[in-house]
């Protein structure tokens, strides 16, 4: 995989995979996992929200570590670690509605600036979160 490919898109592939692994047993893969899996899809579908990131990170932050067995973390890291790392590109999605099956990131070249300036001030909001604040930090 290079750089071209979309973010959003990688992950849904990622989160249609866990959705479909999970025994069911756990209440947070269960839920959580095709919980990610329906955000990711929707917002392919140009459904998306601001909060998406946001979202998928806090039902993430509440599987891992909340399971019998390591699933729970395995389908948790990948949305914690793709928001963290790509945040602008899901917040480009809730800027831009379209529809793809293979979406590529230079899609969204021409929001990157509005995007970025929106993700810096919410990074910068999330590390001036105090420490036991509840969100996984």
């Amino acid at each position: 995989m290079d750089d071209s490919r979309d973010m959003v898109w990688v992950l849904n592939n990622i989160n249609e995979f866990y959705g479909h692994e999970s025994c069911g047993q756990c209440t947070p893969c269960r839920e959580g996992s095709l919980w990610m899996q329906k955000i990711t899809a929707r917002m392919l579908d140009g459904g998306s929200a601001y909060d998406d990131a946001d979202l998928l990170r806090s039902v993430a932050d509440n599987i891992a570590g909340r399971t019998i067995c390591a699933f729970g973390e395995a389908c948790a890291w990948p949305t914690q670690s793709f928001v963290a790392k790509f945040r602008a590109e899901f917040l480009a999605y809730a800027s831009k509605t379209r529809k793809s099956s293979l979406a590529k990131a230079s899609d969204f070249a021409s929001d990157s600036a509005k995007v970025s300036d929106i993700a810096k001030a919410s990074s910068d909001k999330l590390e001036d979160e105090p420490k036991g604040s509840g969100t996984g930090h």
